[in-house]
């Protein structure tokens, strides 16, 4: 299973997306957006989860790993 770093790199690719510029839509330092996806954190917060997902278009059970399919429903 794919952990939440690992899903957030895969979909920020998928969009082209650098992590400076994913950073930047967050609103946070490119800097947390490495540790996110390296897994130096241990738990986002939600609402940076809910928003990861609407700005990388997939759902938020998709990147916690609950759901197989990224496809917001």
């Amino acid at each position: 299973m794919k952990k939440l770093g690992q899903r957030i790199r895969e979909k920020r690719e998928e969009l082209g997306l650098t992590m400076e510029d994913l950073g930047q839509k967050m609103h946070v330092n490119k800097s947390t957006i490495s540790k996110w996806e390296r897994g130096a954190v241990e738990s986002i917060k939600r609402s940076h989860v809910d928003e990861l997902a609407q700005i990388l278009h997939c759902s938020p059970e998709w990147l916690m790993g609950f759901d197989d399919k990224p496809e917001v429903k």
